[in-house]
């Protein structure tokens, strides 16, 4: 067998016009995450971005473990949760956890729009929102704007 293949003519790419992540702040203390999704492959990209920028991450895949680590441990910075999951909501286990650490800050994150996520109610309208497909980048901006507060 003879096998011809086309040659390649293509210029290489300048590896300074590739897209690069933006540096993400520098907190003084190591904010803790509690992370909530129970999408496998979002809740690893999540976790291991959010990690290489220097954030303490603790997963879980459903509303209910949530609650579980919440009652064992109150040190977390940040609960970041998705909307739509099995069980327990996103939006409902916000509402649980605040009533246990009415200081801890939160973040819904959702494929629906921010109003189809709300359901319309109108005592959740100070949720920090951050709807899905999002880059990684949107996700540190969002991260950082929701601690900072």
């Amino acid at each position: 067998f003879i096998l011809y293949l086309p040659r390649n003519e293509q210029v290489p790419v300048n590896k300074t016009e590739e897209r690069q992540m933006r540096p993400v702040f520098a907190p003084v203390q190591t904010p803790s995450i509690l992370l909530v999704d129970d999408e496998d492959g979002v809740r690893l990209v999540v976790s291991r971005v959010l990690k290489s920028k220097g954030f303490k991450v603790t997963e879980c895949a459903n509303a209910e473990q949530a609650l579980t680590i919440l009652t064992e441990r109150s040190d977390f910075d940040l609960l970041l949760t998705d909307m739509i999951m099995p069980g327990m909501d996103g939006e409902t286990l916000i509402k649980t956890a605040r009533e246990a650490y009415p200081n801890m800050k939160s973040l819904l994150m959702s494929g629906y729009s921010e109003d189809m996520a709300r359901h319309g109610s109108s005592e959740n309208k100070d949720l920090a929102f951050l709807a899905k497909p999002f880059e990684l980048n949107q996700l540190l901006d969002k991260v950082k704007e929701v601690l900072q507060k």
